[in-house]
C-alpha cells in the first residue's frame, strides 16, 4: 500500500452555500482534484478521488507515481496557496491518504439475467468486436465512472 499527501486548501465561502469550504488535490496525481465542505468531508473526498485516479492507472496499466515526501508536499499546498492569494501567514493543511493495494487479477462470477438479456448482450458484444465477459465489464465501468461524475 502507497500513501499519498493532499493539500487541502480553505476557500472562500461557495455561492453563499454555509460551511468551511475546501479544494483537495495530490502532488502525485494532478487530476485528482475535488471539494469539500468540511474538514471531515475532506477525509472522505480525498479518499475517494485518491483511489477513482489509482484505479485508473491500473485499469489503464499505468505504474502508480512514487509518493512525494511530507517536505514536497507542503512546498506544493504553499505554492497552490500563493497561486489562490491566499493569505501566506495561514497555516498550509496537508493530509495523507493510504491507497489501498488494486487487484485487477481476473476472478469467475455467476450471474443470473433472462435469456432476452443475454441474446441482448450477446448481440451487441458480437457487433462491437468482443465478448460478452468484456463488454459487461465495460458497460460496468461506464456506469461506475457516470455515477462517480454526479458526485
Amino acid at each position: 500500500m502507497k500513501a499519498y499527501y493532499a493539500s487541502l486548501l480553505p476557500l472562500d465561502n461557495r455561492d453563499g452555500l454555509p460551511g468551511d469550504w475546501y479544494l483537495i488535490s495530490f502532488i502525485d496525481f494532478p487530476r485528482a482534484v475535488t471539494q469539500a465542505r468540511s474538514l471531515a468531508e475532506c477525509i472522505v473526498m480525498g479518499q475517494d478521488i485518491l483511489e477513482i485516479e489509482g484505479r485508473d492507472f491500473m485499469e489503464k496499466g499505468r505504474p502508480l507515481p512514487e509518493p512525494s515526501s511530507y517536505e514536497a508536499a507542503l512546498a506544493f499546498t504553499q505554492e497552490a496557496m500563493q497561486g489562490e492569494g491566499m493569505d501566506r501567514a495561514r497555516r498550509p493543511l496537508v493530509q495523507i491518504f493510504a491507497l489501498p493495494e488494486i487487484d485487477l487479477s481476473p476472478v469467475d462470477v455467476q450471474i443470473r439475467m433472462s435469456r432476452w438479456d443475454l441474446r441482448c448482450i450477446e448481440a451487441r458484444a458480437k457487433e462491437l468486436g468482443l465478448g460478452s465477459d468484456e463488454f459487461l465489464i465495460r458497460a460496468a465501468r461506464a456506469y461506475r465512472d457516470a455515477a462517480d461524475e454526479v458526485y
